[in-house]
């Protein structure tokens, strides 16, 4: 060990023996030595211990006694598994967990130089104060990029070690137990609700940007010592995390530079993604640094024009440098539009003295045509810019809306005194200006708030709907105890507190370990109070919590019903029990246990799903097999070990139909499913008019119209219609299986054919004394000299 690290150990017994005096000591395990109290909370206990085998002194964290669910314990472990991960110098480093004595703990690092706000109460300078929050962005930063979001950054969860290092603690582990928000209590103690951003009070699912709004509050609380907001209630805060905005932090400390100014108002926009990453936060803060050392800044360098002070093209001129324009006219004088100048006279050339200008007689019709066509012109294009306006005011109206979300949801809205429908609401068609919203929710107060809508613009509106409560007021021994309202827990609470609780009967138990539960039906009237007095006794038999994944299961103890799960049993004879568990579809589930006094032993069941078997034959065979839209294998095929219930069965193979069946599947069962698998083939039922053409199917005669082919495979076919005396007919598709075509040819007659021609010649008789008698016949073609041959002599 150094002789720092000694020192430190010394300091840290120092601090712990004047500040916290120890009090009853929490059951440690045999490696830690209890030293002290460091806090105490409804939801918490943090005490000091020493490592007997280093001497280190170590923070140790433990749930309470009454937050022993097994869901609660679940969680603390999950977040602290998470939270291992982590180790960086700004984190606070985790390192151990454990459960000793029934109690889930956490051990980690010791911070003795306190938090943030002792941090500001030693007022340092603006210097100091960024180069702490610089360190801070960095831990958020790899916190962020660990998948982690820290969900309560406050100052009270930034330590600071002795020589000024921050350190991010706290993550939320264990302080995540649902409870009702005590939104009315006058005078309460806001604590987190003073840093939450406007999206965790309407949702839980939040990411990184809700750690930059708090670390935004954090920031100004610093800077102005003060919060931004300050309301008496904590509905009044939540309220203004979602539309009040906060005043500049300059306005409380005029030192601020406005680069820091506007940083911070930044960080505290009520949209997520408007804000600044951590990066861009860190990256920021750095720069106000340089400004407030004399150094310059990244911007400065940036924005220095180049020497022939023109800017380069795609860049911002310097500021105060205005964009150039050619000079403009001086005052008064016009741009003067010449008209068409006579003739030889040249554009704006005034005419010579004396000289008469000679003009064309008017032509008072085509005057009064041209007046004519220009009214209707005129009246033309006032139509036109009409109905642009009225389309541009149509749209602008449509654009003009309000989002209403609430929380809770489902509450009806009134807009402007008339039902406009329920939560979340998008309005539309509104006119621009002032709203006025109504929200009526059962077992809430009616929210009235007025909201201004833009023209043209969605305004979002998220609203907080205050229960309608009372007041519940504890007179118990011993305490304290935790209060469970309608099986959700309230608070651990003390003799004499005053809690709010929604009103109406409610269930109210409390509970505290190694004493009887005590359980009361209160009816706790609105804006009134309700009194519970209780005494509880020392237990003398013990609980079970029973749950099951999934829930619903039937759960016996001994034997005997005892209904669905999750269910707590109470009042148990202490000693060995049988507890079973069953649900269809699901193999029961049975286990011992062994009940304790004024102890709750939890039972979780798993249970596991019976199963079925399917054995699938195909003819013919070889089909490919796909189960819920996974392939298991070709036919014949037997699937073992599968869920009950019905699965999606699908047989594909090349050539036949596809086939698709919800196969049922019982448990211990084992199913049998033939299928006959049906050829992939379509018909073409083909006519035509006249009847009797000739049918060529791809080059293949067929037969003759009217003409059903059946059991064609899919594929491309050509068809081609023959008939004498008409005109062919053809065809291409595409024919698919399972499917019919059907075809009508009209086919076009053909004209006929010529008539083959007849030399026209007229035979005539000679009266002479011929030997033929007086007959002359046709004279005979005789060849062209370039039809005959001509034989040509050698020489």
């Amino acid at each position: 060990m150094t002789d720092d690290e000694a020192r430190s150990i010394k300091s840290a017994k120092r601090r712990i023996k004047t500040a916290s005096p120890a009090g009853e000591a929490p059951p440690l395990p045999v490696s830690l030595r209890y030293k002290g109290e460091l806090g105490r909370g409804g939801m918490s206990l943090v005490v000091a211990a020493e490592q007997v085998a280093t001497g280190r002194i170590v923070a140790v964290k433990f749930l309470p006694p009454a937050l022993s669910e097994e869901a609660v314990i679940e969680r603390f472990r999950r977040e602290a598994a998470e939270l291992s991960r982590l180790s960086h110098p700004n984190v606070v480093r985790l390192l151990e967990t454990g459960r000793h004595a029934g109690q889930e703990y956490l051990v980690m690092e010791y911070i003795e130089g306190g938090n943030l706000l002792d941090f500001i109460a030693r007022k340092p300078s603006l210097q100091r104060l960024l180069e702490f929050f610089c360190k801070i962005c960095e831990g958020l930063e790899y916190v962020h990029e660990a998948g982690v979001v820290h969900r309560d950054l406050k100052p009270e969860n930034i330590l600071v070690t002795a020589d000024g290092t921050p350190k991010l603690t706290d993550f939320g582990i264990a302080l995540r137990q649902d409870r009702k928000t005590r939104l009315t209590e006058g005078g309460a103690i806001l604590g987190t609700y003073a840093f939450l951003a406007p999206e965790q009070i309407l949702t839980s699912g939040v990411g990184p940007p809700a750690d930059v709004y708090s670390l935004g509050m954090c920031l100004y609380e610093a800077l102005a010592q003060r919060p931004p907001f300050e309301a008496e209630t904590e509905y009044g805060l939540l309220q203004a995390h979602l539309h009040q905005e906060p005043p500049p932090v300059s306005r409380f400390c005029p030192g601020v530079p406005p680069a820091l100014d506007q940083l911070v108002g930044e960080l505290l926009v009520k949209k997520p993604e408007d804000r600044p990453t951590v990066r861009q936060t860190l990256e920021r803060l750095h720069e106000c640094l340089r400004q407030l050392r004399g150094e310059p800044s990244d911007s400065q360098v940036a924005d220095q024009a180049p020497p022939n002070g023109k800017a380069p093209r795609g860049e911002l001129l310097p500021a105060g440098q205005a964009l150039r324009a050619d000079p403009a006219p001086p005052a008064g004088q016009a741009l003067r539009a010449a008209a068409v100048p006579p003739a030889g006279q040249a554009l704006g050339e005034a005419p010579e003295p004396g000289r008469r200008e000679v003009r064309p007689a008017r032509d008072e019709r085509s005057e009064g045509a041209r007046a004519g066509r220009f009214r209707a012109g005129a009246r033309l294009l006032t139509a036109v810019a009409l109905l642009v306006l009225v389309s541009v005011g149509a749209f602008l109206l449509y654009r003009t809306e309000l989002v209403i979300e609430s929380q809770p949801t489902d509450a009806l809205v009134l807009l402007n005194g008339q039902p406009a429908g329920t939560t979340p609401l998008r309005a539309r068609w509104l006119w621009p200006g002032e709203q006025r919203l109504e929200l009526r929710h059962q077992g809430f107060n009616n929210h009235k708030i007025a909201a201004r809508t833009v023209l043209g613009q969605s305004t979002r509106l998220p609203v907080v709907i205050l229960p309608r409560v009372g007041t519940l007021v504890l007179h118990v021994t011993p305490e304290p105890v935790a209060v469970w309202v309608d099986g959700s827990m309230l608070a651990e609470a003390r003799n004499g507190e005053r809690l709010n609780v929604d009103s109406g009967k409610r269930t109210v138990e409390l509970r505290k370990e190694g004493y009887s539960q005590r359980s009361e039906s209160l009816e706790i009237p609105e804006g009134g109070e309700a009194a519970l007095t209780a005494e509880l006794t020392s237990a003398t038999r013990g609980y079970l919590q029973v749950s099951s994944e999934p829930s619903g299961a039937q759960v016996a103890l001994d034997g005997q019903p005892q209904g669905l799960s999750p269910v707590r049993l109470k009042e148990l004879e202490p000693g060995e029990h049988v507890v079973t568990l069953s649900k269809p579809g699901f193999e029961t589930h049975q286990e011992k246990v062994q009940v304790v006094a004024a102890k709750e032993a939890p039972v979780n069941a798993k249970l596991k799903p019976s199963v079925g078997a399917l054995r699938i034959r195909s003819q013919p065979g070889g089909a490919t097999v796909l189960l819920d839209g996974e392939k298991k294998g070709t036919t014949p095929l037997e699937l073992q070990a599968l869920e009950p219930g019905a699965h999606k069965l699908t047989l594909v193979r090349t050539g036949y139909l596809q086939y698709r069946e919800d196969a049922a599947v019982e448990a211990g069962r084992t199913a049998e499913i033939q299928v006959s698998l049906k050829p992939a083939v379509g018909t073409l039922v083909i006519t035509s008019d006249p009847a009797g053409a000739q049918v060529v199917v791809n080059g293949t005669s067929r037969g003759t119209t009217p003409l059903t082919l059946q059991n064609l495979p899919p594929r491309k076919y050509s068809l081609v219609l023959e008939r004498s005396g008409y005109f062919a007919a053809s065809k291409t598709l595409e024919l698919q299986a399972g499917k019919t075509r059907n075809l009508a040819f009209h086919l076009e007659p053909a004209p006929p054919p010529p008539r083959p021609s007849v030399p026209d010649w007229t035979p005539s008789w000679d009266g002479g004394g011929g030997g033929s008698g007086g007959w002359t016949p046709p004279p005979v073609p005789v060849p062209t000299p370039d039809s005959v041959p001509v034989p040509v002599p050698t020489p």
